[in-house]
C-alpha cells in the first residue's frame, strides 16, 4: 500500500490533515525526524514496522 494510502487508512480518522502533523514532527534533519516519528508510531496504532516506515517517510516528506 502506498504511503499516503496508509496514512489515510491508519491515521486520518483522527488526524484529518497530514500537513498539520508533518509540521509538528521533531528533529533537525530528515534522519532525526524519521527516527522520532518511527519511535512514536511504535506506540500509536501502527504496530507493523514497514507501515511505520512508510507513514513516517510520507509525513517527513510533507514537512520539507
Amino acid at each position: 500500500m502506498a504511503s499516503e494510502a496508509l496514512f489515510k487508512a491508519r491515521c486520518s480518522s483522527c488526524h484529518s490533515r497530514a500537513t498539520t502533523l508533518a509540521r509538528a514532527v521533531k528533529g533537525n534533519s530528515t534522519e532525526a525526524k524519521l527516527a522520532s516519528l518511527s519511535k512514536f508510531l511504535e506506540t500509536h496504532h501502527v504496530p507493523d514496522p514497514q507501515e511505520r516506515q512508510a507513514i513516517a517517510a510520507y509525513l517527513v516528506g510533507l514537512s520539507k
